[in-house]
């Protein structure tokens, strides 16, 4: 008698299981773009956007040419230059909501004063009071 009640219980279990993974995913898919998101990552961050790098590759070099530091970059310039390659490219076909989260910042930590890093706006650093 327990067993069946255990087995009704899995079976109940897993049903609602399905439905709420399938739930889930459906949302992850219809309303929050996820194939659209996952494909920009394959554009963007593993360069399958070809047309895309080469541009802002050479863009940068042109910019940034014969300079040793990050002295005299500022975050608007990697703006301009990121905009400017969406705007010459197929990315520019892109959804919106996509390329709304594309953004160039500049790293300027004091163990990043020569790198350069694309990625989201840094948060804002809170305040410890003392």
């Amino acid at each position: 008698d327990e067993v069946r009640y255990v087995s009704t219980l899995h079976d109940a279990v897993m049903k609602s299981s399905a439905r709420i993974h399938s739930h889930i995913l459906s949302s992850l898919e219809k309303q929050h773009h996820m194939m659209q998101h996952l494909l920009a990552l394959k554009h963007f961050l593993f360069l399958g956007q070809g047309d895309f790098v080469s541009s802002f590759v050479e863009s940068l070099d042109q910019e940034f040419r014969g300079r040793t530091s990050i002295a005299g970059i500022y975050s608007h310039t990697l703006s301009a230059v990121l905009e400017g390659s969406l705007r010459t490219t197929n990315a520019r076909f892109l959804p919106d909501f996509v390329l709304g989260n594309l953004r160039a910042r500049l790293m300027t930590g004091k163990h990043d004063a020569d790198r350069y890093w694309m990625g989201p706006p840094p948060k804002a650093k809170e305040v410890e009071m003392t």
